[in-house]
């Protein structure tokens, strides 16, 4: 997966309750545990067969 995901895309992943309880650091940032990333790798991976 590219590190590269846009934070728009990351916010509707999240908004959608696709990416359950993400905490945010003092400044905003959100902190991924491993579980995490690969829950968002999964999800990127579905959008991109499903938009093929």
């Amino acid at each position: 997966m590219s590190s590269r995901l846009q934070n728009k895309a990351i916010r509707y992943y999240e908004k959608k309750g696709l990416l359950p309880l993400i905490e945010h650091d003092e400044a905003g940032r959100r902190l991924f545990s491993e579980d995490q990333i690969s829950l968002l790798e999964t999800v990127v991976c579905y959008k991109m067969h499903i938009l093929l």
